[in-house]
């Protein structure tokens, strides 16, 4: 499984946001979660689509690339 650090630049701060992985279905699947750093500081970015909290996201949009629209801002 490969794996991408998300890292939050912005307003004088960079900490960590969550990781992207590749999942199963021959690598295609994308799969988020956010940071324990993330969830601490409550900062809500995409509470519809991506709300906060420690589960795993999957299943984004292929108009996305696959990818959650967050990462594409």
């Amino acid at each position: 499984m490969k794996k991408l650090d998300v890292i939050f630049c912005g307003r004088g701060e960079e900490w960590p946001l969550g990781t992207l992985a590749q999942g199963d279905q021959g690598g295609r699947q994308v799969l988020f979660e956010y940071s324990l750093q993330a969830v601490q500081r409550g900062i809500k970015f995409s509470e519809l689509h991506l709300p906060l909290d420690t589960r795993t996201f999957a299943n984004f949009p292929a108009h996305f690339g696959g990818i959650p629209g967050l990462m594409l801002d």
